[in-house]
């Protein structure tokens, strides 16, 4: 699967792969390419994995595209947040949709 994904000013190409484009790094689940524009996420997951792996690579793209300082804690803080948000979307479909039916308005 692959589609664009506006991240800010920017358009990122999304995609669901068979592996992760990097070397020696077969146990990642995602990657934020941020100066090429491209997401990537490891086909073959379970659904709610897949859906928290998504995020959490957005997350990394909107601390570079915002300037967020680069910390020693940014992985944890993006995991938690990435696991935080994907619980919030999934226990409150009907908040989520509501959200989103706002937005398109």
């Amino acid at each position: 699967m692959e589609f664009d994904l506006k991240l800010g000013a920017h358009t990122f190409k999304f995609m669901v792969v068979p592996h992760i484009p990097i070397e020696d790094c077969s146990d990642l689940l995602g990657l934020c390419l941020y100066h090429k524009h491209q997401i990537y996420v490891a086909d073959g997951l379970p659904p709610s994995l897949t859906a928290e792996t998504a995020i959490h690579e957005v997350l990394h793209s909107i601390r570079f595209m915002y300037s967020l300082d680069n910390t020693d804690d940014e992985e944890a803080i993006v995991q938690i947040t990435g696991h935080a948000l994907t619980q919030v979307f999934k226990d409150n479909p009907e908040w989520f949709d509501w959200i989103t039916s706002l937005l398109r308005a």
